[in-house]
């Protein structure tokens, strides 16, 4: 999951989704809020709750498995040319 204002909408659902049995990935520089603390603390609550937290980048990865993938050189070189701000930590 990733989404804006981390601490209602994607939270919300997070939590309904976890409660209905669902595995729920969330991924951590895709969901923001307008004050940190709320979403450092949304992302604390959720994955207390049994969210499984990433990045977009491992997400890339790990759906590729492998170098062996057709596109793999082509997905990594988009990769390294990403320029992430800086989100505060947990």
């Amino acid at each position: 999951m990733y989404g804006i204002e981390g601490h209602v909408c994607v939270q919300q659902t997070c939590l309904d989704l976890l409660e209905q049995g669902y595995t729920v990935h969330l991924l951590t520089d895709g969901i923001s809020s307008q004050v940190p603390i709320d979403r450092s603390t949304a992302l604390l609550r959720m994955r207390e709750a049994g969210a499984l937290l990433t990045t977009s980048e491992s997400v890339v990865f790990e759906l590729m498995r492998d170098t062996k993938y057709a596109h793999f050189k082509a997905v990594s070189d988009l990769v390294k040319q990403r320029n992430p701000t800086p989100i505060p930590s947990l």
